[in-house]
């Protein structure tokens, strides 16, 4: 489980378990995490909770929202990662990363299976509006599309293939959709050929080996 270790002047204040889909941060007491600090925007910045990925969203506060020591405007949060809020620093501490460092002893036949496989290329084809036809290279480890502000969606590359994290934002188009369905919390491995719908405009998914 995931959760925040608040601190103030190096004091622990509170911890924060993230269960919800969505949390907000800020110093109006109708946040999900309330800051009472003068330095903290009233609606500062808004955790979003996708399936095991957390991301963190400054919220156009006036002070920024830092993540170790970095302004930050949208960051997928990782295990150690410390987020600076004003006066406040909220610890992200991902339980299940913790034992990540152990050692483990594998067979002779275990080791063939986790080698690592070939590179995989993925791009997104624009099929609609001004720029269609134009094709979007999926080259770095999470790649947004869309519209900030209005919605985007993440496109995660992992060693198993790509995966759509949906990240709602706003409501104007309300959620993205994969192959015209709604996406939800949850990530998506995606095939050749699907189409992903954000912010108004569609996009196939193409995947392929390296030589």
């Amino acid at each position: 489980m995931a959760k925040l270790i608040i601190t103030l002047d190096g004091v622990t204040i509170s911890e924060q378990t993230l269960e919800q889909p969505r949390l907000s941060v800020g110093r109006a007491s109708s946040n999900d995490i309330h800051l009472d600090d003068g330095t903290v925007s009233g609606k500062h910045a808004q955790l979003h909770v996708l399936g095991k990925e957390v991301f963190v969203e400054d919220m156009e506060s006036t002070n920024g929202t830092l993540v170790n020591g970095q302004r930050v405007h949208r960051r997928q949060l990782r295990h150690g990662d410390v987020l600076r809020i004003g006066q406040h620093e909220l610890k992200f501490v991902d339980e299940t990363a913790q034992n990540l460092d152990a050692t483990v002893i594998i067979s002779s036949s275990q080791r063939d299976a986790l080698k690592t496989p070939r590179e995989l290329i993925g791009k997104l084809k624009i099929l609609n509006g001004p720029k269609a036809g134009e094709m979007l290279e999926l080259n770095k480890p999470y790649n947004t599309v869309g519209k900030p502000g209005v919605q985007v969606a993440v496109v995660a590359k992992r060693s198993q293939g790509f995966f759509l994290v949906p990240m709602a934002v706003g409501n104007s188009h309300g959620v993205p959709s994969l192959n015209g369905q709604p996406v939800g919390a949850s990530s998506l491995a995606l095939k050749n050929g699907d189409v992903l719908e954000v912010a108004g405009v569609r996009l196939e998914f193409q995947q392929q080996s390296a030589a």
